[in-house]
């Protein structure tokens, strides 16, 4: 499974961000707010690239065996244990 095969899974849209100031930088993240809960701590995470689709290959690296949080503070939450994820 991939970043877009997951993402469709949980229902989630990705965003992609291309930076034009910082020598044509690639961010990526799901659209709603994404924390990674590690140790009781919430914290975001995005990958980045020279590409879009290094960008997604990255984030998708940083977000694998981790479980996501979705609007933590919210009666919305909801949790998602992240496969391993592959490349695109």
């Amino acid at each position: 499974m991939n970043l877009v095969e997951f993402a469709e899974m949980i229902r989630q849209g990705i965003r992609i961000i291309y930076y034009v100031e910082q020598n044509g930088r690639y961010a990526c993240s799901f659209d709603s707010l994404a924390e990674v809960l590690n140790d009781n701590m919430l914290t975001s995470t995005y990958g980045d690239g020279k590409t879009a689709v290094e960008a997604m290959d990255n984030y998708a690296y940083r977000i694998s065996g981790e479980l996501l949080v979705f609007n933590a503070s919210s009666t919305n939450r909801m949790e998602y244990r992240v496969p391993q994820l592959r490349k695109m």
